[in-house]
């Protein structure tokens, strides 16, 4: 994904592909680990903010 963001070819779709990749991160670690998380829960808003 560096040598694809550095290349500049389709930019839009590599950062909507960036965005879906986090979210695939994140959404896992709300409902398995949400303990192990540094404000737990508050997370995903924080997350959701970024987007």
């Amino acid at each position: 994904m560096a040598v694809w963001i550095l290349s500049g070819i389709k930019s839009r779709l590599n950062a909507i592909l960036q965005m879906v990749v986090v979210a695939a991160m994140n959404i896992p670690e709300f409902f398995l680990v949400p303990d192990l998380l540094l404000w737990g829960r508050l997370n995903a808003c924080l997350h959701f903010c970024l987007f």
